[in-house]
């Protein structure tokens, strides 16, 4: 077959596959055809001994598909990434956060409906949506994200604020909001703002970085919790999220609700160490193999006892020294201060604009913080890899 012949057959099939890619995500044509060379399958393309285009469109595009659900990033659009902007949002949620949470006198209907278009530059940030492309909380893009992450969290938060925006925003719907109802909302928007850091920490395992971990600290209780429930639910045997996720709850709910939750999970965290491997290698390698088996003979125990120990240390302080803080408004000048990582690598970027983002538009309500060394209890060596 003649090179030109050869060439033409490709160039024909090449637009064939890209035509489905177009068809099937609603994305531009310079979209479809750089997802096509980039995935494993179109980078055989060229092989002309694999046969490929001896197979049919269909056939290709099957396998594209599977090198996407094997890898979704594929998916995410060259001009779309790290597309969002806080500084393009920071006004307009200054005024919605103030609306909805600083601001008496306006109806739960008014702030229902406000906290429905809070929730969706939250949601634009989540799915690095930019503000030149049309979004709703309903729309087709939206749900082809919410799908594709497959996170019930996430899934059930967008859920709620579509249902209840839509209730308070028709006039279909003649009844009010009760305060019960207008809490769920709040609610689910928490959730929204936790799956920010869910999505962080799939990237970069919670607890391989101690600058992150330290700086997370700086959320309110509730926020920590929701995030470090879902974490833990996909990764039991990361000590760093036991180890903060039983503080979230003391913090967020209570000493009783602590000790439930390790009580019912007695057996299991009796089986794990305050330290990993890693941690003792590294001790031995730091200070002699024979002073740190002294060390670890005398300060060594499984996680049970070490959280158990923890809730009744951490509650006592709260009772002496009362909380360092327990919302945005009273963590706000301490993450100022405390909580802005040096931007020396991509991860600390990450994490610095997700924290910036959840603390736009919210009021400094605590200037003065009691000596933070009246709350700090380390017993935890453990190492998680990257």
């Amino acid at each position: 077959m003649a090179a030109d012949t050869q060439h033409l057959i490709k160039s024909s099939f090449i637009l064939q596959v890209v035509s489905r890619r177009r068809g099937m995500y609603s994305i531009s044509e310079n979209d479809a055809i750089r997802i096509v060379y980039t995935s494993p399958t179109g980078k055989c393309l060229d092989d002309d001994s694999l046969g490929l285009y001896g197979q049919s469109a269909l056939y290709i595009c099957g396998l594209i598909e599977k090198d996407i659900q094997r890898n979704p990033e594929l998916l995410m659009l060259e001009e779309k990434k790290k597309i969002f902007r806080n500084e393009e949002y920071e006004s307009l949620i200054g005024s919605l956060v103030g609306d909805i949470f600083y601001t008496g006198m306006i109806s739960n209907t008014t702030k229902i409906a406000v906290i429905r278009r809070y929730s969706e530059i939250v949601i634009r940030k989540i799915f690095n949506i930019p503000e030149t492309e049309r979004m709703t909380i309903g729309g087709k893009n939206v749900k082809r994200e919410v799908e594709r992450r497959n996170c019930p969290l996430l899934t059930r938060a967008i859920d709620r604020l579509h249902k209840y925006g839509d209730d308070n925003t028709h006039t279909e719907n003649t009844s009010l909001p009760t305060d019960d109802e207008f809490k769920d909302v709040v609610d689910s928007l928490y959730d929204l703002l936790a799956y920010l850091f869910i999505d962080y920490f799939k990237k970069y395992p919670f607890g391989s970085n101690n600058e992150v971990v330290s700086s997370f600290s700086i959320l309110p209780p509730l926020l920590r919790f929701k995030v470090l429930n879902e974490l833990y639910e996909n990764d039991k045997e990361n000590i760093c999220i036991i180890d903060k996720l039983v503080l979230a709850i003391l913090k967020s709910k209570s000493k009783e609700a602590a000790l439930d939750w390790i009580k019912s999970r007695k057996c299991e965290l009796q089986n794990l160490q305050n330290s990993t491997k890693e941690a003792d290698d590294d001790l031995a390698n730091k200070i002699g193999k024979d002073f740190a088996e002294l060390i670890l003979a005398n300060y060594k125990k499984n996680m049970y006892l070490l959280c158990l120990e923890k809730i009744n240390e951490v509650s006592e302080q709260i009772s002496k020294n009362g909380a360092l803080y327990k919302t945005f408004e009273e963590a706000k000048k301490f993450y100022e201060e405390n909580g802005i990582l040096p931007e020396e690598s991509e991860e600390n970027k990450e994490f610095n604009s997700i924290m910036e983002f959840c603390y736009l538009g919210r009021r400094i309500e605590k200037k003065d913080y009691p000596d933070i060394g009246n709350y700090v209890v380390g017993k935890l060596m453990g190492v998680v890899k990257k």
